[in-house]
């Protein structure tokens, strides 16, 4: 039987299983809530079709790669601004395609999984970051299906995702774009689940849930505001008040292959890279106003800068490379993998999310240290961002950074 990759490094993307033509491939669940493929031994023919698809043991090519090219960028459309998990550049790029767009997509049971836009109230469906793991399905055969028949395809997903959709389709399609959204990891949709039930059962029936509000200006720190709204309350709090943010933006939660993310990686898979731009202006001048939220765009391909060029509506600022690195390093290196992570998820499926809010959230929150973070974010963001970047500068990061810079320049000397 073919050796398909280590668990450690499995993304889930599924695309070992979609592209199985003796579908002895499935998807299933672990106890932590994360999916991975089982194969069907019996079934199996060892013909190598899962293997030489899998993004992980083979990181796909990108052609006509140019020296990436970084922008601080928004739409100029304050109300998709408003609803947005940054710059509201996804809607930027959407509504100026003229073909098909595949992302990720928040179910009525707030389930999360990459799907194609129908309809425009699909695309505000699938604006704002969800800060979970998102299941792929059967999206590869309609994307491939798609791109063979002429139709244009913009598809927005993590890194690992592009990778997959990439491998999965073999060939570099002229009228396919991706976009690949800087990631830090994804949280197990079983955890999140029972967080969301939690939620209800105090609460109500939720009829809306956004990790990225806007109602407090947006700041260089990037606080992260969750708003729920229920059918009995609305309850909004920033990410040191919520269990689930917290458990997120401290890394406790993560899938293990996020730990070891072969994509977190300068060399970006998507014709264009999408993220929050921590840090923007804090080191170099930025004259531009970033209350309303600004995205961080990175142009990787000759494609991906025509199409970026092409958009209208927006508002671009050309910026150094080094400032997106500096800023955020999941854009170089994966997330660290904390010593909380492996005894959390031991507890939850054990005991359950309610005991792990208490035993990691509410001691972590009645902390010192977290009071004392809380009162200087709110009242000295930019001194609070300057530090942080100043920490990232101790820790070896700008060197680091110096160094991938000149191997990229480098690196594309040789290709020309």
């Amino acid at each position: 039987m073919t050796e398909l990759c280590s668990r450690k490094e499995c993304t889930g993307c599924g695309a070992c299983a979609n592209i199985c033509s003796h579908s002895c491939i499935s998807m299933e669940t672990d106890s932590e809530g994360f999916s991975y493929p089982v194969v069907d031994e019996r079934k199996c023919v060892d013909c190598n079709l899962c293997r030489s698809t899998c993004p992980v043991l083979n990181k796909p090519s990108v052609r006509d790669r140019i020296f990436p090219e970084a922008y601080a960028a928004l739409y100029r459309n304050k109300t998709v601004l408003k609803n947005s998990a940054s710059g509201g550049m996804f809607r930027a790029f959407a509504e100026h395609w003229t073909g098909s767009i595949y992302g990720a997509f928040m179910n009525k049971d707030f389930t999360v999984c990459i799907k194609k836009a129908d309809c425009k109230e699909d695309l505000k469906a699938m604006q704002g970051s969800k800060y979970v793991w998102s299941a792929m399905n059967d999206i590869y055969k309609q994307i491939k299906e798609e791109l063979e028949n002429g139709h244009q395809v913009l598809f927005f997903g993590l890194p690992c995702q592009t990778a997959a959709v990439r491998k999965y389709i073999k060939k570099d399609y002229t009228n396919l774009v991706c976009i690949d959204i800087v990631c830090h990891g994804a949280p197990s949709p079983e955890l999140f689940k029972d967080y969301v039930a939690g939620i209800e059962t105090r609460y109500g029936r939720i009829k809306s849930i956004s990790f990225t509000d806007k109602t407090y200006k947006w700041v260089p720190i990037i606080e992260k505001y969750t708003k729920i709204i229920t059918d009995r309350t609305e309850i909004l709090r920033d990410y040191t008040e919520d269990p689930y943010m917290s458990m997120f933006i401290h890394g406790w939660s993560y899938r293990n292959s996020c730990y070891h993310c072969k994509f977190a990686d300068a060399y970006r898979v998507g014709d264009i890279t999408l993220g929050d731009f921590f840090g923007l202006g804090i080191r170099d001048k930025y004259t531009g106003n970033t209350d309303d939220g600004i995205s961080q765009v990175i142009v990787n391909t000759q494609k991906g800068r025509d199409f970026f060029e092409s958009l209208t509506n927006i508002t671009a600022e050309r910026r150094e490379l080094k400032e997106c690195l500096r800023g955020n390093r999941n854009l170089w290196k994966s997330s660290e993998e904390t010593s909380v992570r492996s005894q959390l998820y031991k507890d939850y499926v054990e005991y359950g999310f309610q005991y792990i809010e208490l035993k990691y959230y509410a001691r972590f929150k009645k902390g010192l240290s977290t009071r004392i973070k809380y009162i200087l974010r709110k009242r000295f963001p930019k001194l609070v961002a300057y530090l942080m970047l100043k920490k990232y500068e101790i820790d070896g990061s700008n060197e680091r950074i110096e160094e991938i810079i000149k191997d990229m320049e480098q690196s594309l000397k040789k290709d020309y």
